[in-house]
């Protein structure tokens, strides 16, 4: 035997059986305790998936809700833009049609303008003239008539802008409370 002599005289037959039976209930021990932990683990495994599960939907649908908020935040501006193109491109042909009527004579840009009386010193006397002149009535030259209606374009198309913005800015930039 290779185990020696003074440690042969000190293992009894009891002593092996209680060493054998210690280890043998080491190792059912040991085996049950992984059984459990594996049980422990695959419990885990599966509320671990899940949560996982959970947090997908809710994602999901928060993605979901985030697009469709999108949508309509966009289909709201696509109705403001279109709406206020409308209006300035309404305002461009009335001023349009109005620039063609002057020019055809069919209407009249009037003016609101007095002739100073001379009488009540507002020309000085040496300008004044003793007649009536036969000329037309005030009126604005071509070239002030195209300035009215190049500044009542601009007028319209600044509105419309402005107007169009603010719309914009209370659909797409005020949070809603």
């Amino acid at each position: 035997m290779l185990i020696p002599a003074a440690i042969r005289s000190v293992m009894h037959p009891a002593l092996i059986k209680y060493a054998l039976v210690l280890a043998l209930g080491f190792i059912v021990g040991a085996t049950v305790n992984g059984w459990r932990l594996g049980g422990r683990v695959e419990s885990i495994k599966a509320d671990h998936a899940a949560q996982i599960t959970d947090i997908v939907s809710v994602a999901s649908a928060a993605a979901s809700d985030a697009l469709e908020r999108q949508r309509k935040a966009q289909a709201a501006l696509s109705v403001i833009d279109h709406q206020y193109t409308q209006e300035l491109t309404d305002a461009r042909a009335e001023s349009d049609r109005l620039r063609s009527a002057v020019a055809d004579n069919q209407r009249q840009l009037r003016v609101q303008a007095t002739c100073p009386d001379p009488g009540r010193g507002e020309v000085r006397s040496a300008t004044a003239t003793t007649g009536m002149d036969d000329a037309a009535g005030p009126g604005l030259t071509r070239a002030a008539e195209r300035n009215y209606f190049t500044l009542r374009d601009r007028i319209a198309t600044v509105t419309a802008q402005v107007e169009g913005l603010q719309a914009y800015i209370n659909t797409a930039c005020v949070v809603e409370r």
